[in-house]
């Protein structure tokens, strides 16, 4: 199996329960569907708190974005906030 159908789920991290097994099952079934909008990613070297590397998206169809924030300054980093308006222009055409 390749993609995210690869990685370990919540079943593999700790006891199984049915809910935890009917949660697995839906998330899986779920990323199996490709994304129909368009995908930004923003992400930061300076993060701090997410190594980087887990949020660029190596779909060539994501536009992965780098900024220059910490963590907790992602949220209202003039640069940030105009790459989600871009985003948002993007995706409303």
């Amino acid at each position: 199996m390749t993609g995210l159908g690869a990685r370990r789920t919540s079943t593999s991290l700790g006891k199984q329960s049915p809910l935890r097994d009917a949660i697995e099952k839906q998330i899986l079934e779920r990323s199996s569907r490709p994304i129909t909008r368009p995908i930004t990613s923003i992400y930061s070297r300076h993060d701090g708190v997410v190594s980087w590397q887990a949020c660029v998206d190596p779909d060539p169809a994501t536009d992965n974005v780098e900024v220059q924030s910490s963590h907790c300054g992602l949220g209202i980093d003039p640069d940030v906030l105009k790459v989600v308006a871009k985003a948002i222009h993007r995706a409303e055409r």
